[in-house]
């Protein structure tokens, strides 16, 4: 995979086993998550959504599920 950046920079991307694909994925998150809290780049309706959901959360109209209930869930309504 080449990314257009200036100059192209050629990521390896398929050769990668699935374990180094997801340490690659987690890296970039984390860095992602540092460089919109310190830059500022958080979209607004991010913050919009999020307060949404909490107010949600707290007045009880949502509810959080745990992991493995969410996933029985899901499992349920795929074929």
């Amino acid at each position: 995979m080449t990314l257009s950046s200036n100059p192209p920079v050629d990521l390896p991307i398929e050769q990668l086993t699935v374990a180094q694909k997801w340490e690659l994925f987690q890296a970039l998150w984390i860095d992602l998550d540092v460089d919109a809290e310190t830059q500022g780049e958080v979209p607004s309706w991010h913050l919009e959504l999020l307060a949404e959901r909490e107010q949600r959360l707290a007045s009880g109209e949502a509810k959080l599920l745990p992991l493995e209930d969410f996933l029985e869930e899901m499992r349920k309504t795929m074929p």
